[in-house]
């Protein structure tokens, strides 16, 4: 289905998603799953299809940021001392939206 938002915005809330995943990890301890990523990125109004978060997240992983494991159905994501760096701001990469102090996740 072809979506009537420009892509510069769809860009912009991926670049946010990605940010918001490696500040989650950042904070609520450096693994998870994605079952339990999305569902944080859901009540902070990052949502997103299963499909295009788990493209993210092997776009991170390709990018050194997370590692990123399947165990049987179960995506496991784990945060790398780059993707703190990331998540702290102390490091920028393309795809990822900039951290600042005032970043509201």
């Amino acid at each position: 289905m072809k979506s009537n938002i420009p892509d510069g915005v769809l860009e912009i809330a991926r670049e946010h998603r990605a940010l918001a995943t490696l500040r989650l990890l950042d904070r609520l301890g450096p693994c998870s799953n994605a079952e339990v990523l999305q569902g944080c990125l859901g009540l902070i109004g990052l949502r997103g299809s299963r499909d295009s978060f788990i493209e993210q997240l092997h776009a991170l992983a390709e990018q050194k940021l997370i590692t990123l494991e399947k165990c049987e159905r179960v995506h496991v994501v784990e945060l790398t001392a780059r993707g703190a760096d990331v998540a702290a701001g102390r490091l920028e990469v393309p795809g990822v939206a900039k951290a600042y102090p005032e970043c509201p996740y």
